[in-house]
């Protein structure tokens, strides 16, 4: 009488994994205008293209106020 000893198989997987390259780049954000900036470059815009300027606007607002406090 022969016994047929029956061992069970292990199934086994593996996953490889492995990069493409060793290499590792870096990013970093500058801020390339801020506020000050901005008002810096519009204002010399609008004063190089329009003739606008932000005191000359304020002076006259400033001067309208006065007149009409002076004439009550």
């Amino acid at each position: 009488m022969h016994i047929k000893l029956q061992r069970k198989k292990k199934r086994l997987s593996y996953i490889k994994v492995l990069y493409a390259s060793m290499s590792v780049l870096n990013y970093s954000e500058n801020v390339l205008y801020d506020f000050a900036t901005i008002i810096g470059a519009v204002g010399g815009s609008l004063g190089l293209f329009l003739g606008f300027s932000c005191f000359q606007c304020g002076s006259w607002i400033i001067n309208i106020a006065w007149r009409k406090l002076q004439t009550k």
